[in-house]
C-alpha cells in the first residue's frame, strides 16, 4: 500500500483501461464494500446496482483515492477519520473509526 500526505493508504488491485480519468467535476458509478478495522461490514452497494455520484459528493477518502483512475480500476483504500467521517458516529461506524473499502470504478462520466 501507499500512503499519501493526507493519510490516506491505497492500494492498486487492478488497473483500469481508457484515456479518461476521474477529475474534480466527474461524476462516478462506483462498487464498494466498506469494513470496520475488525472486519465487521457497515456499508456495502448490492450487487448488480452500483451508486452513481458527483466526486464531489463522496468522503474525502473517496475523492483522493477516486482523482486519476480509470474505468474499471479496483483498489482498496485505507481511510483515517479524517478522511471519512471524522468524530461523527453513525449507525455502524463508531466515531473516528478508520475504515476500510475494496472500490471499482465501473464507469466514469
Amino acid at each position: 500500500m501507499t500512503k499519501s500526505d493526507s493519510g490516506l493508504y491505497l492500494q492498486e488491485l487492478e488497473a483500469g483501461t481508457g484515456e479518461e480519468v476521474v477529475i474534480f467535476g466527474s461524476e462516478v458509478t462506483i462498487s464498494y464494500k466498506g469494513t470496520l478495522l475488525n472486519g465487521s461490514i457497515f456499508d456495502q452497494t448490492p450487487p448488480n446496482k452500483p451508486l452513481k455520484s458527483n466526486l464531489k459528493g463522496l468522503i474525502m477518502g473517496f475523492q483522493e483515492g477516486l482523482l486519476g483512475r480509470k474505468k474499471g480500476s479496483k483498489f482498496r483504500l485505507v481511510v483515517p477519520p479524517q478522511l471519512g467521517y471524522g468524530d461523527m458516529a453513525l449507525d455502524k461506524i463508531p466515531e473516528n473509526s478508520v475504515l476500510v473499502f475494496e472500490l471499482e470504478l465501473v464507469d466514469l462520466h
